[in-house]
């Protein structure tokens, strides 16, 4: 279960975060390299930093419930 959430889980969220960041870059490129500047407002810009944070406060959430899961539930040793 832990290694579902800490590989998967978390792996497609950091994959998703970085091409939003990517999709943010290649705009501003598009828009500066077209001569139009790009304001902290730009809905485009906005939308994409919201779905970002979130995003990330979803994967702290996925590390917190990995580390409630270690701490009530240690691993077994293998001579039991």
């Amino acid at each position: 279960r832990i290694g579902k959430r800490r590989y998967v889980d978390i792996t497609k969220l950091e994959r998703s975060v970085h091409g939003l960041f990517g999709e943010i870059g290649a705009y501003v490129y598009d828009e500066t390299t077209s001569g139009r500047s790009v304001k902290n407002d730009d809905p485009y810009v906005k939308e994409r930093i919201e779905t970002i944070s979130a995003m990330k406060s979803e994967v702290r959430a996925i590390e917190d419930e990995i580390s409630e899961i270690e701490l009530t539930h240690p691993p077994k040793r293998l001579d039991e």
